[in-house]
């Protein structure tokens, strides 16, 4: 059997027009090993549109993030395509749509508090 997970994660990649859940292992991070990948998890975004920037709270911009739940308390903490902790309380996201000059951000902080501005 497999391995069973410390924790949950989203893994979100820039340029993207979706995202996915996975068993976090302990790594950190999805590294592409199919069996991670939670099957049915898969959402892809409607109307064209598109994850653009992710930044951290110190403007640095990466072009893969995940999020990570992990229990007993679903404590979230982020980390980049490497697994390195992303250092900072929040995340935020661009969402564009394909063609229009109009954008939304997507704050998540490891709080748990989810806003968009």
């Amino acid at each position: 059997g497999g391995q069973i997970p410390m924790g949950v994660g989203v893994y979100l990649e820039a340029n993207s027009g979706g995202y996915f859940l996975f068993s976090d292992t302990g790594n950190r991070i999805y590294d592409s090993n199919p069996e991670e990948k939670i099957a049915g998890s898969e959402v892809r975004f409607e109307r064209n549109v598109k994850i653009g920037q992710i930044k951290d709270q110190s403007n640095s911009s990466y072009t893969v993030a995940n999020i990570i739940f992990t229990p007993p308390e679903a404590t979230i903490g982020f980390s980049d395509s490497t697994g390195t902790t992303i250092i900072g309380e929040k995340l935020e996201i661009q969402l564009s749509i394909s063609g229009q000059n109009q954008t939304k951000t997507l704050i998540i902080r490891n709080s748990g508090q989810v806003s968009i501005k």
